[in-house]
């Protein structure tokens, strides 16, 4: 997906969704699916992930509370949340790649906002200029 919804988006059961620097104005749900990656992409609206096997959010910015829960190997890098954030049931819990989120949270994922900035939060911020 390029460009920008407007609108509830859903990701069923074994389909993906790949955002890349586009824009979701409304809630984003996904319930098993293969694959959730939102790089550099903006979220104004709730957002929530349960059992993907590849979650992937990179540069991205959440405008509302987000839940992330039982996914397999999430990566949270580089991302600013602006609502709640609560994961619970990720294996492994979720990891940031040494790129500082700028976030509120609870759960497993409130680790995330103390990262280290480096060469790769700068890469990851290019992403979404």
């Amino acid at each position: 997906m390029r460009g920008g919804v407007t609108g509830p988006v859903t990701v069923r059961a074994g389909a993906s969704l790949v955002a890349t620097g586009g824009r979701i104005t409304g809630t984003l749900s996904a319930s098993g699916p293969a694959a959730v990656h939102l790089l550099g992409t903006g979220v104004h609206g709730a957002l929530s992930v349960s059992n993907a096997k590849e979650l992937t959010v990179v540069g991205a910015h959440l405008r509302g509370a987000a839940l992330l829960t039982g996914n397999t190997a999430p990566i949270l890098s580089g991302t600013t949340v602006k609502g709640g954030l609560a994961c619970s049931g990720n294996t492994p819990a979720p990891v940031d790649l040494g790129v500082q989120n700028t976030i509120t949270g609870a759960g497993r994922c409130a680790e995330l906002a103390a990262g280290p900035k480096g060469r790769a939060y700068e890469a990851v911020q290019h992403t979404v200029e």
